[in-house]
């Protein structure tokens, strides 16, 4: 695809993908949202060719699902993540449970870096 036509795919869709990333991603994962328009339109570009749409519906049809897939595995692998770091946050308050408890600066500063997280 020649630039001066993704630039027009991109003028003709981005309302309808980022319809669909609002619609499937959700608010906590909102800082992902450039991820997922760029996740977009890289599969779109990679398989577009190869279909071909009886009408301009069909076409922005497509592009909304690409969308809403790409937001629906955002959200999925960001879910992911979070359970992740949450398991790591428990490991680590378990492990050091008795600094924590203490009230020294040591505590409070190891305290706020664990909320921050």
């Amino acid at each position: 695809m020649k630039e001066k036509d993704f630039e027009i795919l991109f003028r003709e869709t981005k309302g309808v993908v980022l319809s669909a990333v609002r619609r499937y991603l959700p608010c906590d994962f909102h800082y992902a949202i450039d991820d997922v328009v760029q996740e977009t339109y890289i599969r779109v570009i990679n398989s577009i060719e190869s279909i071909s749409f009886e009408s301009e519906k069909q076409k922005k049809n497509f592009i909304y699902t690409v969308a809403k897939n790409e937001s629906l595995r955002m959200a999925k692998k960001m879910g992911r993540e979070i359970v992740k770091i949450r398991e790591l946050q428990s490991v680590f308050t378990e492990e050091y449970d008795d600094i924590l408890t203490g009230e020294s600066d040591d505590s409070q500063i190891l305290r706020e870096a664990i909320s921050k997280m």
